[in-house]
């Protein structure tokens, strides 16, 4: 499956959730877990809580609005999620945050995924989920043009990307400027 292919079911996630628990909807295609972006007022209130939280799953700093919908998401799936042979985590915009979210929380109880690939996703963790993804293949695309991985002052200085980001240039935050213009690979 190519990184476009995962960028198309991202928009499933949108459109055909799987599995949809405490703000966090994702799909399921195989060993795919796509997670869906930003959808609802409760997304948006989420992402505004921004303050910086020990996860107690974790022991690392992560965004607090976002770990609350994670962490219940994680306490309803993860059965489902841990039966899952070498997942590939997927997801655009928050729902790429959402990726990188679970793919941590999955390597700390050593059954880490196969990848994660997102696409216009604003970190929601530090130096500490770096550390954590450290053996796992992470690839983060970002467009030129796209806005949400850009977290405003100070929010910088605590939540930084897991790997450094693959631009795509010309790129707005929207999936299908995603599903055009990365590459076939």
């Amino acid at each position: 499956m190519t990184d476009r292919d995962l960028a198309r079911l991202c928009l499933l996630a949108n459109e055909e959730p799987t599995i949809s628990v405490g703000g966090v909807d994702c799909h399921i295609e195989g060993n795919v877990i796509a997670f869906a972006p930003t959808n609802e007022w409760a997304d948006l209130w989420q992402t505004l809580d921004a303050w910086p939280l020990k996860a107690p799953m974790l022991g690392v700093r992560v965004h607090r609005g976002r770990w609350y919908a994670l962490a219940s998401f994680w306490l309803r799936a993860r059965p489902m999620l841990e039966a899952e042979r070498d997942p590939i985590l997927t997801g655009f915009s928050l729902g790429g945050g959402d990726a990188i979210g679970i793919g941590t929380l999955l390597t700390k109880i050593d059954r880490p995924p196969k990848a994660i690939v997102t696409f216009g996703a604003p970190p929601i963790g530090g130096i500490g989920m770096r550390k954590i993804l450290r053996g796992v293949e992470v690839r983060s695309y970002m467009g030129t043009r796209d806005h949400a991985h850009r977290p405003p002052f100070p929010w910088p200085l605590l939540y930084r990307p897991v790997r450094k980001r693959i631009v795509v240039p010309d790129c707005r935050h929207d999936i299908g400027d995603y599903i055009e213009r990365v590459p076939e690979c």
